[in-house]
């Protein structure tokens, strides 16, 4: 009876042996998979793992004879603390890997963005007649010279289109009632809203034409885990898609080094006046680069610190 007892407490740590074994190599692969931590503290952490399961398998897998005396008695206890040891691994090893699967689904849930998306509305005085864009049929809409054909073309209706090359003068088109509506992309309109605080009470936006571009990738990869890079922090100013082209009011540059362990944020104001790259002329606000693109933005802020910036973010 004692040889049976015996044999089913070796076969009971010989299977809780195995499960710390299998939830070690686990906990490995995850941080392997997940590739936060560099060579040097990966290495130190694999060898640690391995030694603390190494230990307690021995302990659990050892056996003991049924002789009493003070070495079996001494191995029996270490036996019992190796038990105890292995349901307190295996719970860490558990709330570990919860954590680590949480993190790499928030890193799958962050989207690759490969196009941006322009809105362009057409827009009427607010005590106007016109309530939809149909009833714009053989009156007139004047627009910025450099908009897009695509979206001139997108105006399905019999219509005079006189185009103008002075944002000033279209948007006074308007109001002294020279035409009926104009057309007006996102970014005209955040200007206009930024000299007339009462804008939006003059207007009234009868439809909205959305116009997609593709985004090229402009990242430049780098090994994480050993050297230092600049990251740019892109905090758009509205809600609702990420894609959406609109202005870059937070600019912060986190420059991580992996070798010290240290992370510099360097914020950068939103109007600060700048010249942005790729573009000729006067100088602008940094949060209009965006108009341009996530490029224009990048490398405008390269040009402004002196530096490479290899990944950028955008949230809003």
């Amino acid at each position: 009876m004692a040889k049976n007892n015996r044999k089913e407490r070796n076969i009971f740590g010989i299977l809780l042996g195995i499960v710390v074994i299998i939830m070690t190599l686990s906990v490995i692969y995850l941080l392997k998979l997940l590739d936060v931590l560099n060579d040097k503290y990966f290495s130190l952490v694999c060898i640690g793992l391995g030694v603390i399961t190494l230990i307690t398998c021995l302990l659990l897998f050892i056996k003991i004879k049924k002789k009493k005396t003070f070495w079996n008695s001494f191995y029996r206890a270490l036996r019992v603390l190796a038990i105890v040891f292995s349901f307190a691994l295996m719970f860490c090893y558990g709330y570990l890997i919860y954590y680590l699967n949480q993190t790499m689904n928030f890193l799958d849930n962050i989207k690759v963005i490969t196009e941006e998306v322009t809105d362009y509305y057409i827009v009427v005085l607010k005590d106007s007649r016109y309530q939809d864009v149909s009833d714009l049929d053989g009156l007139s809409i004047s627009y910025f010279d450099r908009t897009d054909e695509e979206v001139i073309n997108a105006i399905k209706l019999d219509i005079e289109k006189k185009p103008t090359n002075d944002l000033n003068l279209l948007r006074d088109s308007l109001f002294n009632k020279e035409v009926a509506s104009i057309l007006i992309s996102d970014p005209i309109l955040n200007r206009y809203q930024d000299e007339d605080a009462d804008f939006d009470n003059k207007i009234r936006i009868i439809d909205t034409i959305s116009i997609k571009s593709e985004i090229v990738d402009i990242t430049k990869k780098v090994s994480m885990r050993n050297t230092p890079f600049n990251v740019l922090i892109s905090g758009i100013d509205t809600e609702g898609n990420i894609n959406k082209k609109s202005r870059n009011d937070v600019n912060i540059v986190a420059t991580v080094n992996p070798n010290t362990n240290k992370i510099l944020l360097t914020s950068i104001p939103r109007d600060y006046y700048v010249k942005l790259r790729g573009k000729t002329g006067n100088k602008d606000k940094l949060t209009h680069a965006s108009y341009y693109g996530i490029d224009c933005t990048v490398g405008t802020i390269e040009d402004i610190l002196d530096i490479e910036i290899k990944y950028y973010i955008k949230v809003n």
